[in-house]
C-alpha cells in the first residue's frame, strides 16, 4: 500500500511538472500569435500588411474568383450539353421501338 501511495506521489510531481512547461509553452507561442494592429485612415483594421503583400493578396483573390467564374460557366455548358444529348438518345430509342414494333406485327 504504501509502495502504490510513493508511485501516485511521484505521478502527480511529474503531472505537474509537466503542466507548468506546457503553461510556458502557451505563453511562449502567445507572443507569435500577437500581431501589430493599426487603423488606416479609411477606419479599417489593418494587421501591419506592406502595398506588396496587399496587392499580391489582391491579386491572388481576382485570380480565384475568375477561375470561379469560368469553372461555373463550364459546368453550365456540359450540363446543357448533356441535358441535349440524353433528349436525344431518348428520342432515338423511342423511334427505334415503334420500329421494331411495326416490324414485329408486319412479320405476323
Amino acid at each position: 500500500m504504501n509502495e502504490d501511495l510513493k508511485a501516485n506521489a511521484a505521478k502527480r510531481s511529474t503531472d505537474s511538472n509537466n503542466s507548468k512547461s506546457s503553461y510556458e509553452e502557451i505563453y511562449a507561442n502567445k507572443a507569435v500569435l500577437d500581431t501589430p494592429v493599426t487603423r488606416s485612415h479609411k477606419g479599417t483594421m489593418t494587421s501591419g500588411l506592406n502595398a506588396a503583400e496587399t496587392t499580391f493578396y489582391r491579386l491572388a483573390a481576382v485570380c480565384l474568383g475568375l477561375l470561379c467564374v469560368l469553372l461555373l460557366a463550364a459546368v453550365t455548358v456540359l450540363c446543357f450539353t448533356f441535358i441535349t444529348e440524353t433528349d436525344q438518345l431518348q428520342t432515338n430509342y423511342t423511334n427505334l421501338t415503334i420500329e421494331a414494333f411495326h416490324i414485329w406485327v408486319l412479320e405476323k
